[in-house]
């Protein structure tokens, strides 16, 4: 049996937040706020965090079709050497490189990719992540 451990998220206007760090192992990590975002089948960081972080964004990355509030686009997706997020370390961590508006607020989006991952449940009213639950 597995032990439940909680992660407490940040909660502001409705929304959950939890911060990561992103590196590549050389450098010291960066710290980046993503939105926790069931609807986003992938985890999203922006090319700001990627470049501070020291990851390389390829000059011709692999392109997927992701849906945006625009429409359909064309995003990198690309690996992260090392992304640290509710506790787990995940080497060459696949994220999508996407600049959302800077009204946003956040450098990115925690998608279900890594929930499901981590086998995380979201407890919307405590503001706080469950692994292993």
């Amino acid at each position: 049996m597995s032990q439940r451990v909680i992660y407490s998220l940040e909660r502001r206007n409705g929304l959950l937040f939890v911060r990561v760090s992103v590196g590549t192992g050389v450098t010291p990590p960066v710290v980046a706020r993503l939105l926790v975002d069931t609807g986003s089948s992938y985890t999203v960081l922006s090319t700001q965090i990627l470049v501070r972080s020291g990851c390389e964004i390829p000059r011709s990355p692999r392109l997927i079709s992701i849906t945006a509030a625009s429409g359909v686009v064309q995003v990198p997706r690309l690996k992260v050497p090392l992304f640290n997020a509710l506790g787990r370390s995940q080497v060459d961590y696949d994220v999508v490189a996407l600049d959302l508006p800077r009204s946003a607020g956040v450098d990115g989006l925690l998608g279900i990719d890594l929930l499901i991952l981590c086998d995380a449940t979201i407890e919307v009213r405590r503001s706080q992540i469950v692994m292993g639950a």
